[in-house]
């Protein structure tokens, strides 16, 4: 089944395969976040989500910005930094997310900033394009 494709926002969204889809509901079926939801709900919000693709060294979130994104990482590896304010050193490496990993759940649930830059890294898996991350996404509205 091939994923539809549609510009918003100056991005290329991809509708999420049903191999995509399946990485989706074992996220949130497992999810602190969606742990009240029930089976049709758990359904309901994972047909809700898109597929955005990064390249090696794109700013997926950065560190102080408005979160509306709740991010499952479809293939790639990210890497995660953040800047203490009271550092000039600059930022600092603390994680690196991987295939099925998620974040961003914390700037939607508190409306508060994004608390760190996650930045696309080197692929480790087989992509359709060398070097690039696809990331499942969803939208806070």
């Amino acid at each position: 089944m091939k994923a539809e494709a549609t510009w918003s926002k100056g991005w290329l969204l991809q509708e999420c395969t049903q191999l995509s889809r399946d990485k989706v509901r074992a996220v949130i079926a497992d999810h602190v976040l969606f742990a009240a939801l029930d089976g049709k709900q758990k359904e309901m919000l994972a047909d809700s989500f898109f597929l955005r693709e990064y390249v090696k060294g794109d700013t997926v979130i950065r560190q102080g910005e408005e979160g509306n994104l709740f991010y499952i990482i479809e293939q790639g590896v990210l890497s995660v930094h953040i800047k203490p304010e009271d550092t000039i050193t600059g930022y600092q490496k603390v994680k690196t997310y991987h295939e099925g990993e998620s974040f961003g759940e914390l700037a939607l649930l508190y409306n508060q900033p994004r608390a760190a830059l996650v930045m696309a890294l080197l692929h480790v898996f087989a992509l359709p394009r060398s070097g690039s991350c696809q990331v499942e996404c969803l939208e806070r509205v």
